[in-house]
């Protein structure tokens, strides 16, 4: 459990690695607050545990804003690994973006449950959200249960959730050049990642 208070202009760039063995159970909440006109830049990545979540609940409580909290989680075996988020829009012109990604073998299976809440005095308000799981075997499962609950009038907001197969029209070509097939789906599976990695803004935490 962690509690992160961000002031007035202040920026803090953030990364979560969870790493545990697979035969353990990692349950983690952090709480944020971003004062007027801060900038939280966060990511996150769930590779081990046996169960795993990892909580994330974020209030924008001054105005402009600005955070972008970006998550990956890479299950196998029998593994469980659970994102949620529940981000607050209490005061005006502030910006939210949520890119979560997951990949899932076997019998693995994840679940994203994000939620962007809007205040009625929250205009101008920009909030988004997307989640993409790409399953690797037909025994994997991936659950996503984005939400909107807006009580302003004058904002942008979208949220999205697939799930997907690797495209075998892509494997097809990439093995026609003369890259073996292994090497051609570690290829397609770093592509499919990319964007929420590059929604790093910190070069030293996106080269990690």
């Amino acid at each position: 459990l962690m509690s992160i208070d961000i002031g007035a202009k202040a920026r803090l760039d953030y990364a979560k690695v969870q790493q545990d063995s697979t035969t353990s159970t990692h349950v983690a909440a952090t709480g944020l607050q971003l004062g007027e006109g801060s900038v939280f830049d966060g990511f996150q990545i769930s590779t081990g545990g046996q169960l795993a979540r990892l909580e994330t609940h974020v209030t924008l409580s001054g105005e402009n804003a600005d955070c972008t909290l970006s998550a990956i989680y890479l299950g196998r075996a029998n593994q469980h690994h659970d994102i949620t988020t529940y981000m607050n829009h209490d005061k005006g012109h502030c910006l939210s973006n949520q890119i979560i990604r997951g990949v899932l073998d076997d019998k693995a299976r994840g679940v994203f449950q994000g939620k962007v809440h809007v205040a009625p005095d929250a205009q101008k308000t920009d909030g988004q959200q997307m989640s993409r799981a790409l399953l690797l075997s037909r025994t994997a499962e991936a659950d996503a249960k984005p939400e909107l609950e807006i009580y302003a009038d004058d904002v942008l907001c979208a949220h999205g959730a697939t799930v997907g197969e690797l495209d075998e029209t892509q494997l097809f070509y990439l093995t026609s050049r003369g890259i073996d097939r292994q090497t051609a789906r570690a290829m397609l599976i770093s592509a499919f990642l990319d964007d929420a990695i590059d929604s790093i803004s910190h070069t030293g935490l996106a080269d990690m």
